[in-house]
């Protein structure tokens, strides 16, 4: 039966939106739904729901959410994929950065991925758990920061081509650990945290790791 629904609902779904609506609905409603189950998420207990419960909880129908989704995974993958391509905007402020940014323009560069991320870091941190028993959560998570460690050790390539990164930082491990340190930090800071002062220590320790030296 349950096949039957999600049939017919994928089949309504290719006649439907132009690509770019659907994908603005499709991450939309992920965040809706997720939103709903978000204390079931929070408590570990997401596994367990089935979709009509998701979907209950959520106010939507079972055929509506199949004309978005193949599954839970998918659901998932979906609301993760929406959250880092906002972030990935807002990064390419700090990649762009050059040998005449101040600390001032890194200040406002990270601010600007912590203000995105901030918002979703609660369920994206669940994201991050639920990775541990889902193969295919795992995989999209590992792709994303693959992707952000690669392209902040370009960053530093560059910097040290140009001279302003330090010359003897290890490109691909330094991004590593910064990149590991920014996440686990943002997942683990309460929501109503004021994020102001963790965002002027991140800078601190981003500009005195790879900038600081050169000037």
């Amino acid at each position: 039966m349950a096949d039957a629904v999600r049939g017919r609902a994928l089949m309504a779904g290719k006649r439907g939106r132009p690509a770019a609506d659907r994908a603005k609905v499709r991450s939309d409603l992920a965040e809706q739904v997720l939103s709903a189950a978000s204390s079931d998420i929070l408590t570990g207990r997401f596994a367990d729901l089935s979709i009509e419960q998701l979907t209950r909880q959520a106010g939507i129908s079972r055929s509506k959410f199949y004309v978005y989704f193949q599954d839970k995974d998918d659901l998932i993958r979906a609301f993760f994929s929406a959250v880092w391509g906002e972030t990935k905007a807002a990064q390419d402020a700090w990649w762009r950065l050059d040998g005449t940014a101040t600390q001032d323009d890194l200040r406002a560069a990270l601010t600007g991925i912590v203000r995105t991320y901030q918002p979703y870091r609660a369920l994206m941190a669940a994201v991050y758990d639920h990775a541990l028993h889902s193969q295919a959560i795992r995989v999209e998570v590992d792709r994303v920061i693959s992707e952000n460690i690669a392209q902040l050790a370009k960053h530093i390539r560059a910097g040290q081509r140009a001279g302003y990164v330090a010359s003897a930082l290890l490109p691909v491990e330094t991004a590593a650990w910064l990149t590991w340190m920014a996440e686990r930090t943002q997942h683990a800071l309460p929501p109503d945290e004021d994020p102001a002062p963790h965002i002027g220590a991140y800078t601190d320790i981003v500009w005195h790791t790879l900038y600081a030296e050169p000037r």
